[in-house]
């Protein structure tokens, strides 16, 4: 078995082989996509990038964050939404390679969640466990449960028929009526975005993404990599969603909200909008971003989630989030250092 090890950035042949893979693997993430890196990370984390190969063949592939402290590297490490793998089982021979490759790099601790839904997620779940991965829960980190909006085996006009979406489409005709108007953005809307964000998220208390972070995505927007659409209401951006594409799924990376009060949904449209452009690209369904548990007690995401379900009705469970084990080497250190701050 071949293992390779980029650190920052992935050129030449490896980039080549990385793009074919992701392409056409079953577990593919945009998360995961070369082009992802574009998009600026938290402050301290660098990408790093692994390639399995066996017989010549990649089996495995994942873009890892590395942070930063002070001058040193972190031991700690995350894949979002991978490592990617064909299927599913192959897991049981790249899961091993990866912590080898990432202990050799100082590396102690991975962090995963394989892009896999339902029984497969159980299967990535049950073969990661089995390498030493436990599952770890964290309601304010990566969602582990979705709701998807079936978009292959359907007429276009059809995308929300039905009587359960009764009340979907009369709100989506209010808003229509009312004068919302839905465009696709372009780059030039990318600091608006920022600010409708920056306005949303301090309303409620916080916010986690700088202004260079949405500027990053102007060349996925250029690639159609990612999709940005908003909605003004007399001339006022009153929404906007960004929506990332990868093999055959659109997924809702995040959206902003105005602060004014509405008589209508005000992302609504823009979700519906983006429905239709992943229907055209032809895309099984529109991944909605995910939903809590119902033990959450976040009022928030409970309000968003209850949102989502006017779109979806049935959830659909991912692979939890794991993290490896320590080496003996790690747990060592780690005695050391708590001995340490002990005494001090």
């Amino acid at each position: 078995m071949e293992i390779t090890y980029h650190r920052n950035s992935l050129e030449g042949a490896d980039a080549v082989a990385y793009r074919e893979f992701l392409q056409r693997a079953h577990g593919a993430h945009y998360m995961q996509a070369l082009g992802w890196r574009a998009v600026v990370p938290a402050a301290g984390l660098q990408h790093r990038y692994v390639l399995v190969r066996e017989q010549g063949r990649v089996i495995g592939a994942a873009a890892l964050l590395r942070g930063m402290r002070g001058p040193l590297r972190s031991p700690i490490a995350v894949i979002e939404r991978g490592p990617v793998v064909h299927d599913v089982r192959d897991l049981d021979r790249v899961l091993p390679a990866l912590l080898r490759v990432a202990r050799w790099h100082g590396i102690d601790q991975l962090r995963i969640q394989p892009n896999f839904a339902d029984a497969e997620a159980t299967t990535a779940a049950a073969i990661a466990n089995r390498h030493g991965f436990a599952t770890v829960e964290d309601l304010d980190g990566p969602y582990t449960a979705t709701l998807r909006v079936a978009l292959a085996g359907v007429e276009r006009a059809n995308i929300f028929a039905g009587s359960e979406r009764s009340e979907t489409r009369r709100c989506a005709r209010k808003a229509r009526e009312g004068g919302v108007l839905v465009r696709r953005g372009t780059a030039s809307d990318l600091p608006r975005l920022a600010a409708l964000y920056a306005q949303m998220m301090t309303a409620q208390g916080g916010n986690d993404r700088s202004s260079a972070y949405f500027a990053s995505f102007a060349p996925l927007l250029a690639a159609e990599q990612v999709a940005l659409f908003c909605a003004e209401y007399q001339g006022e951006l009153d929404c906007a969603v960004l929506v990332a594409r990868h093999p055959e799924q659109v997924t809702l990376h995040l959206g902003a909200t105005s602060q004014i009060k509405r008589n209508y949904k005000k992302m609504l449209l823009p979700i519906w909008a983006a429905a239709e452009w992943a229907y055209d690209l032809g895309a099984r369904h529109l991944d909605l971003g995910g939903v809590p548990p119902p033990y959450d007690a976040d009022t928030k995401r409970q309000r968003i989630a209850q949102f989502k379900f006017d779109f979806a009705s049935t959830p659909v469970m991912l692979t939890p989030v794991m993290l490896s084990a320590p080496s003996p080497v790690g747990q060592a250190v780690r005695r050391v250092v708590t001995a340490l701050r002990k005494r001090g």
